[in-house]
Formats: C-alpha cells, sequence, structure tokens
C-alpha cells in the first residue's frame, strides 16, 4: 500500500460531502530543495509502507516513527515536528554511509537529506510544524 508523507504547515481540511475533516500540511516545493521520491523538490514523499518502515529501522529511527506513539504508526495521521526530531534526523544523515544501488542512486541520502531539509524549513516558517502522513 502507499503512502505519502508531508513535512510543513499543519491544515485540517473539510471532507466533500461531510463533517469530517482530515489533517492535511500545505503543498510546498522550493528548487533548491533535495529532490525527493516523486523526483520532484517538494515537502511531499510518495512510497510504499513496506519501503518507508524498512527504511526508518535502517537509519534508527523506528523509535520515533513506529509503535503506540510513532509519526507514521497509523495513515490519516499528523505529529508535532521539534528540534529533538531534527537532531536526530542530523545525527542519522551523519552516521549514514554511502550505499549506491545500480543506478548510481542512494536512496536512504535522498530520504534523509529531505527530513533534514523539510524539518529544518518548517521549524523556521510554520507556526505549527507538522509531520502528516496519508
Amino acid at each position: 500500500m502507499g503512502i505519502t508523507l508531508k513535512i510543513g504547515e499543519f491544515e485540517a481540511e473539510a471532507l466533500y460531502d461531510s463533517r469530517d475533516t482530515q489533517v492535511a500540511c500545505e503543498s510546498v516545493e522550493h528548487y533548491d530543495a533535495p529532490v525527493n521520491s516523486c523526483d520532484d523538490n517538494s515537502n511531499t514523499i510518495m512510497i510504499t509502507g513496506t519501503k518507508w518502515n524498512n527504511f526508518v529501522r535502517e537509519v534508527g529511527l523506528d523509535d520515533l516513527f513506529l509503535g503506540e506513539y510513532g509519526l507514521s504508526e497509523r495513515v490519516d495521521t499528523a505529529g508535532a515536528l521539534t528540534a529533538k526530531h531534527l537532531e536526530r534526523f542530523e545525527q542519522a544523515q551523519e552516521a549514514h554511509v554511502p550505499d549506491l544501488n545500480e543506478d548510481g542512486e542512494d536512496y536512504v541520502k535522498r530520504r534523509l537529506d529531505w527530513l533534514v531539509y523539510w524539518t529544518t524549513w518548517a521549524l523556521k516558517y510554520c507556526e505549527y510544524p507538522t509531520f502528516v502522513i496519508t
């Protein structure tokens, strides 16, 4: 199953023909942001749940994203981002040993760069910096 991850300003969206709302994040694209899994420079990643879970385990961030209080434990949820999250993302980024695949890409580095860039931006520019998974 595919999931969408976003980092940015918290938004609540009304669902069409319903009194329900869903948590969302504004869409943002920066020309200098790291290229994400969608091959653009936006604050959005689309990935399979299995690949995301394997990634966070590989880089030692599973305690932040998985488990009862993890940021990505449930689909259609959000979590507040803090300076502690950024610190952990930067530590994982610094500890990462490059591992290129057959196409010459290091997708782990790409995801870590994305997390650090957008979390830094959200903490600096968003009133309610948020991580959203749908």
